[in-house]
């Protein structure tokens, strides 16, 4: 299999609904294409986080409290050659989402490295293979994976992806 592993944990905002199943079928089928790991459609606030998972509980409370829903758009399809950013759909900067990420980042002394992303594929196939994999996307795949997120998840990123696993969920809300 094509995979990487970690050992860490990982906050992050995640779709629901239509725009969950239209993002988890793509991640699907173009893991099945390369022997790919499968996950689970996220935007990745801060991982490479190591402490306890108490701390990062109540941490993420901090976090959400004040933070109302997130409206998440898409502007461009992208491949690079690093694993997990291999290929995927870039985020329009919003302030809501980059503040976000700032507070995430700072709460866990954690330096914030690129763009807001949703990652489609884990892998180090060839950037030809991915270009490939680009022209199979359905037209309409930036449109259709627009969503509000509503919270905040915590995953165990330990293994490869398809064995991580979410430990909570914390609701966004205003103050």
């Amino acid at each position: 299999m094509n995979a990487e592993t970690l050992d860490e944990y990982t906050l992050w905002i995640e779709p629901k609904g239509s725009a969950h199943d239209t993002l988890k079928s793509t991640i699907v089928g173009l893991a099945n294409v390369v022997g790919a790991p499968v996950f689970e459609p996220h935007v990745t606030l801060v991982g490479g986080i190591h402490l306890h998972q108490k701390e990062i509980m109540n941490a993420m409370k901090e976090l959400a409290h004040g933070t109302g829903p997130i409206i998440l758009t898409f502007n461009s399809i992208f491949a690079t050659e690093a694993f997990y950013k291999s290929l995927g759909l870039e985020c329009n900067e919003n302030d809501q989402l980059n503040n976000l990420r700032l507070a995430a980042a700072q709460a866990f002394s954690i330096p914030l490295s690129g763009k807001a992303h949703l990652s489609l594929l884990y892998s180090n196939a060839s950037q030809e293979i991915k270009t490939d994999l680009i022209r199979t996307l359905p037209s309409d795949i930036l449109a259709s994976a627009t969503f509000t997120a509503h919270s905040i998840s915590l995953w165990q990123a330990k293994g490869t992806a398809d064995q991580w696993k979410k430990v909570t969920e914390v609701e966004l809300f205003q103050a």
